[in-house]
C-alpha cells in the first residue's frame, strides 16, 4: 500500500478541528481534514447547535403564551411538536454545510474516514467506501472530541431511554420524562419539555442542579424550574431502570429510602466521555491520563512530537 504524503493532518472536525484546519490554512500549511461523520462534529450536527434551535422554539412559544403582558393577544396557540424536531435538524444540517464551504473556500483536502494512528508519524484511514490508505504527515492535531457517557443499568434504545442524540431526533412529546443528570446538557433538555407541558423529573448525585456552576446561579435555576412545575432531585442515586412496553420504570435512591418513578421516557444525561479508543494512540506514543483524555502541556503538544492534541 503506497504511503500519500501530507503536511497537516487535522483528525476531526468539530468546532476544535475545523477551526484549527482553517487558521492552518491560512497561516499556510497545507491541510487535510479527516473526519468519519458530519462535518462539524456533534457540536454542529448534535450538541449545541440543535439543542440551542430546540430552546428558541421553547422560548418562542413561553413569549407567545404570555403576549397580553406586552399587549398582544393570542390564542388557540397549536404546537407541532415534529415541526419543532425537524427545523433543528434543519438548523444542523445547514451549518454542517456552511463548514463544508468553508473547506472548499480555504482549500483544505476533506477525508471522509476513520484514522488510526500508526507508529513513525502515520495515519491509516479507512474511508467511508471501506477502502483503507496510509498518509504520512509532518504534524497532526488529533480533535475528535467527545461523547455521551453510557451507564449500564440504562442502556439506550432511542425509544424510551436516550442519551442527547437520540433525543434529538425523537418526534414524540413525551407526557411524563426523567431527566438523569443535572448538567448543562440534561437541563436544556429538562427546561425544552417542560416549555411544552412535559412533567419533568430531575434526577442529580450531587447536592445541587448544575454541579459544576455557580451555586448562586444552581440556586436561581433550581426556583425557576420548579415554579414553573418541574420536579428536582438531587443527592439521590438512580438504581435500577425497567421497560415493560411502553412504560419506563425507575428506582430512585434517596437519604429516605427508594423511590419509583414511572412515565414513558428517560434521558440519561451524565456527562461525556472522549473518543480516544481505537485511534492507536498508545500504539504510536501518546499518554493519556487516568480517565482517557489525551496529556497535553500548554501548547497543545501531546508527549509524542509534531502530535497536538485540541
Amino acid at each position: 500500500m503506497a504511503t500519500i504524503e501530507r503536511d497537516l493532518i487535522v483528525l476531526g472536525s468539530g468546532p476544535g478541528g475545523y477551526v484549527a484546519a482553517i487558521r492552518a490554512s491560512q497561516l499556510g500549511r497545507k491541510v487535510t481534514l479527516i473526519e468519519k461523520a458530519d462535518l462539524g462534529g456533534v457540536c454542529l450536527n448534535w450538541g449545541c447547535i440543535p439543542s440551542k434551535a430546540l430552546l428558541r422554539s421553547a422560548q418562542l412559544y413561553h413569549d407567545m403564551k404570555g403576549s397580553a403582558e406586552f399587549g398582544f393577544e393570542a390564542s388557540g396557540i397549536k404546537v407541532d411538536f415534529p415541526k419543532i424536531i425537524d427545523r433543528s435538524r434543519d438548523v444542523a444540517g445547514k451549518l454542517s454545510g456552511g463548514v463544508a464551504y468553508l473547506m472548499r473556500k480555504n482549500k483544505i483536502d476533506v477525508v471522509m474516514g476513520e484514522g488510526k494512528l500508526k507508529k513513525g508519524n502515520k495515519l491509516e484511514v479507512t474511508g467511508n467506501n471501506g477502502k483503507a490508505e496510509t498518509y504520512s504527515f509532518k504534524d497532526i492535531i488529533i480533535a475528535t472530541g467527545a461523547r455521551a457517557r453510557d451507564i449500564p443499568i440504562a442502556k439506550v434504545d432511542g425509544e424510551s431511554i436516550h442519551n442527547y442524540r437520540t433525543m434529538l431526533e425523537y418526534r414524540k412529546r413525551p407526557q411524563k420524562i426523567l431527566v438523569v443528570g443535572s448538567g448543562a446538557i440534561g437541563m436544556e433538555f429538562a427546561y425544552f419539555f417542560n416549555s411544552f407541558g412535559s412533567q419533568v423529573t430531575v434526577v442529580e448525585m450531587m447536592d445541587h442542579i448544575l454541579p459544576i456552576e455557580d451555586q448562586e446561579i444552581s440556586d436561581s435555576l433550581r426556583k425557576i424550574f420548579t415554579k414553573n412545575g418541574m420536579i428536582i432531585k438531587t443527592g439521590v442515586k438512580l438504581k435500577e431502570v425497567k421497560k415493560s412496553g411502553k412504560t419506563v420504570t425507575a428506582t430512585i435512591e434517596t437519604k429516605d429510602g427508594d423511590e419509583q418513578w414511572n412515565g414513558d421516557c428517560c434521558l440519561v444525561a451524565v456527562g461525556v466521555v472522549p473518543n480516544t479508543e481505537n485511534l492507536g494512540l498508545e500504539d504510536a506514543g501518546v499518554a493519556l491520563d487516568e480517565r482517557g483524555f489525551i496529556k497535553i502541556n500548554s501548547n497543545l503538544q501531546t508527549s509524542l512530537p509534531n502530535h497536538y492534541a485540541i
